[in-house]
């Protein structure tokens, strides 16, 4: 047993090089045991009888080997550091999985609904809700209510199907009368603005222009086409001849109409006599150029 311990001279032929010094003749044993001490690496030098010249110890695959891949991996987190991120994840997931609120999906619709209300006046067709917040009748302001409720109506009906197919979630978070305060407090907004918009349209002493003198040529036209109708004897003068005649009328007329003029009422005594006198001015101006 002792005769095993022992090391002979042909075992010991191994010679490294550590920190500069060389060391050997050393048995393979005793350079793994360095190997394994860390007192010998990967980039120092060996060399044994039969190399040609000093070597690494990673290029000898007797002795080198790699670490082990699962040694590269590292290791798993510890349950503490596990835990935060589980229950973030458990408290997203429970923040979005809940039944949708009525009233945030109308005030979403109801700020949807100003978008088309921009566009339109983008365009050169503001006027229109001008006139309709101007007039402030019932079946204006109707008109107007419908137009803005009904993204928020839509997206309502969409909570409820949703809700409906999702009966099982839990109810949401939001609070039914906080909802309904920013709903009251957006859809006032909504019609101060408008209202606004149409006592700043129509105070302007501009004329008319774009899409508005567009808009009140048209409806000029028809009340001209009835009157002259009115006025016809026989087939003297012809459609084409008032329809030519109307239509310079308008033009006429609208070319000397300023915006606060279009909103002023047409019944009023000094409004009548302000368009009696333009209609006879165009009238004239146009029998002229359409002989």
């Amino acid at each position: 047993m002792a005769g095993d311990a022992l090391v002979t001279r042909e075992d010991a032929i191994w010679h490294v090089v550590v920190d500069g010094a060389q060391h050997g003749p050393l048995s393979r044993p005793q350079v793994l045991e360095y190997l394994q001490d860390e007192r010998l690496m990967g980039d120092d030098l060996i060399w044994r009888p039969g190399f040609s010249d000093w070597k690494s110890v990673s290029e000898v695959a007797d002795l080198w080997q790699p670490p082990k891949r699962e040694l590269l991996r590292p290791p798993p987190l510890p349950a503490s550091a596990e835990q935060p991120e589980r229950e973030n994840n458990q408290i997203s997931a429970a923040a979005t999985n809940k039944k949708w609120s009525l009233w945030k999906a109308a005030n979403a619709g109801l700020l949807v609904s100003v978008l088309p209300l921009a566009l339109q006046i983008t365009n050169g067709r503001g006027f229109e809700l001008a006139s309709l917040a101007q007039t402030a009748s019932v079946a204006t302001i109707v008109q107007l209510t419908s137009q803005v409720l009904a993204a928020p109506l839509l997206f309502v009906i969409i909570a409820l199907v949703r809700n409906t197919f999702q009966w099982r979630l839990p109810k949401s978070d939001a609070r039914a009368i906080e909802g309904a305060i920013v709903f009251s407090l957006l859809l006032l907004g909504v019609g101060v603005s408008l209202a606004l918009y149409g006592q700043w349209f129509f105070a302007s002493n501009e004329l008319i222009s774009g899409a508005t003198r567009d808009y009140a040529i048209s409806t000029m036209q028809p009340t001209c086409v009835r009157r002259q109708n009115s006025l016809r004897q026989g087939a003297a003068p012809s459609d084409e001849q008032i329809a030519k005649y109307c239509t310079c009328v308008g033009i006429q007329m609208a070319d000397g109409m300023t915006y606060k003029r279009l909103a002023s009422d047409s019944n009023a005594p000094d409004v009548l006599e302000y368009l009696k006198q333009q209609a006879e001015a165009a009238g004239q101006a146009c029998r002229t150029w359409t002989r």
